[in-house]
């Protein structure tokens, strides 16, 4: 499928030097990155109302303050 779309300078940058490298096309390369970035454990973000949330694992476990707290200090987020 053939698909127009816009990314900065840089990005197209690292993407050609990586498909070269990899003696890859650039298509190719893109489709397998958006393919793996989908497919990875990113969390999930959800629109409520006026505010984002992060959705939760998705098997329903919950997440532990030390888990939000080892994260808040590793990500310098707040």
């Amino acid at each position: 499928m053939r698909v127009t779309t816009e990314i900065d300078q840089a990005t197209y940058e690292l993407v050609r030097q990586r498909a070269r490298i990899e003696n890859r096309s650039m298509s190719a390369l893109l489709g397998d990155l958006v393919v793996a970035a989908l497919q990875s454990d990113a969390p999930r973000l959800i629109k409520k109302g006026r505010f984002t949330v992060i959705a939760g694992p998705a098997d329903g476990s919950k997440v532990s303050a030390a888990k939000v707290q080892a994260v808040i200090e590793a990500e310098g987020v707040l």
